[in-house]
């Protein structure tokens, strides 16, 4: 008894920063439910304390990041790590495990950034306003949460959560039509989420382990014949359900297309980040025989989804549903490197996650912008607006230069890793991808020509510049692309040390090509 009282008196505590990065905006929102918001002065500190608990995970999770990164080999490990049973005595147990990686580690500090974006951008929200934002709050705890839970439970619990905080704000402060895009969102991830779970459960059932351990659960197993490609089939619904891919993608573009920016931002930060994480993390590492087998068919959707998004975004005149339509083709992009296997275009693909929230949250911001304030939707009733405008054109134009891939943001080395790793495999498929990139750069750049360029149009009286907290939210976006994408060379290195494990699991199980024998066919005298 002594010596165990002694143990445990010495072992270290245990670390608490990543709770705090994933629970501090619950913290929040319970503060800013608390708080009165009748006068002007009141609902400006419900804003100044939205902002405060999402920037708390903000600097927590960098500071986080930028120590890991600094040793890129602990990319293989996890930093920092808890694991506490959460419900136990039942078919499986349930644990609080959480931990950050090489896999999860970018993803989950690029979106803990965005989120004191998406709240500055909502500075003017007056009606509502403890509502409008303990909903973004929650949102992000959910969205934070999937990323660092190790357990398939607790994955599970942070896929569903963002669900209904998201359609809800979607339903009640977007524009015409949003009540149906609400009801789709809802709908579609809560059928993402039904997929996960019976995926996990017969994972969990037919391995004969009984954890939801994403780490017991992904260790080298033979799955009988037809439960693999059943469990990665419903894995591959759930992660195809958020990321927007072909077909999965209309309820995606109506989302984006009526909510107001910033909530057009949290959508697509707690959609397309949370299924490529999904694709790449739980459906290929738990079935890796079956991600192989199926390989083909998953590259078919995401050179559709390519080429699909970019001529969707050629052709439409809305502004806010062309920047969904080009995160609809970056998202295939996505899936096409996470069908490369290789420690490479895995690794592209996380970092493309994050290109796409972001440099998709910046476009949606001066879409959304032009939008609101013209009161119209199509292209050609803002032509012109360049010479009222030139910080929303500015900023148009970092836009298109991420999702095309250009140096100096974060869609280069994204789209760069993508294409370097799945070319050996697939050289068609890098081909066709970049030509659905080419025609998405046109697409995007032709509507800047038709909306801020050439002769101004009638009525663009109340077209404004961006300006105050938007203005600072759009930097502030800005800003951590060029981070992400000059400094990526210092971060990859850490998460290509991550997504090595799961590109090794996935060769460990892949069929050998036979081996030839010069010396089959020949007469022996």
């Amino acid at each position: 008894m002594v010596p165990t009282l002694l143990a445990a008196a010495s072992a270290p505590p245990p670390d608490v920063t990543l709770s705090m990065i994933i629970f501090a905006p619950l913290v929040g929102a319970a503060v800013i439910w608390a708080l009165p918001a009748r006068t002007d002065l009141e609902r400006f500190r419900v804003r100044v304390t939205a902002l405060a608990f999402t920037l708390i995970p903000a600097l927590i999770a960098t500071y986080e990041f930028l120590s890991n990164v600094a040793v890129p080999t602990q990319g293989a490990l996890p930093q920092p790590l808890v694991n506490a049973t959460w419900v136990g005595g039942f078919l499986v147990t349930l644990g609080y495990h959480i931990g950050t990686d090489g896999v999860n580690s970018l993803p989950l500090t690029a979106t803990a950034v965005a989120f004191p974006v998406v709240v500055l951008a909502s500075w003017r929200q007056r009606v509502r306003s403890r509502f409008y934002f303990s909903l973004l709050l929650l949102i992000e705890v959910g969205v934070v949460g999937d990323f660092a839970a190790r357990d398939f439970g607790l994955f599970l619990v942070f896929y569903l959560w963002p669900a209904v905080p998201a359609s809800l704000l979607l339903g009640v402060f977007g524009g015409e039509g949003a009540h149906r895009a609400a009801r789709r969102l809802l709908a579609v991830w809560l059928l993402g989420g039904a997929c996960l779970f019976v995926g996990g459960l017969l994972l969990a059932v037919r391995t004969g382990r009984h954890t939801f351990s994403l780490t017991a659960l992904t260790t080298p197993l033979t799955l009988p014949h037809g439960v693999g490609e059943a469990v990665f089939l419903l894995l591959l619904a759930a992660a195809l359900a958020r990321m927007a891919l072909v077909p999965l993608h209309t309820w995606f573009v109506d989302a984006l297309g009526t909510a107001s920016p910033p909530v057009a931002m949290a959508i697509l930060l707690s959609s397309v980040p949370v299924g490529g994480y999904t694709l790449i993390r739980v459906a290929e590492n738990a079935a890796p025989l079956a991600a192989i087998h199926l390989a083909t068919p998953v590259l078919a959707l995401a050179l559709l989804s390519v080429l699909w998004g970019a001529l969707g975004a050629y052709g439409e005149p809305d502004l806010r549903r062309l920047a969904a339509y080009a995160a609809v083709s970056l998202s295939g992009d996505v899936a096409l490197g996470a069908v490369g296997f290789s420690e490479t275009s895995l690794a592209g693909s996380l970092y493309l996650c994050v290109a796409i929230a972001l440099g998709g949250g910046l476009l949606l911001l001066v879409a959304g912008a032009l939008v609101d304030r013209q009161r119209v939707l199509r292209l050609s009733s803002l032509q012109g607006c360049a010479s009222r405008a030139p910080r929303l054109f500015a900023l148009w134009v970092v836009g298109i230069a991420t999702a095309a891939g250009l140096p100096m943001l974060a869609g280069f080395p994204g789209l760069y890793q993508v294409f370097l790793g799945t070319f050996p495999g697939d050289p068609l498929g890098v081909a066709a991808a970049l030509l659905g990139l080419l025609v998405l750069a046109a697409a995007l750049w032709r509507a800047a020509g038709r909306t801020f360029l050439g002769a101004p149009a009638e009525g663009l009286e109340r077209v404004r510049d961006a300006q105050g907290s938007e203005w600072y939210a759009a930097v502030a976006l800005v800003a951590t692309l060029v981070v992400f994408g000059v400094a990526a060379g210092r971060f990859l290195g850490y998460s290509v040390n991550g997504t090595d494990l799961i590109s090794g699991r996935v060769a460990a199980v892949a069929p050998q090509p036979a081996t030839h024998h010069p010396s089959h066919g020949r007469t022996h005298g």
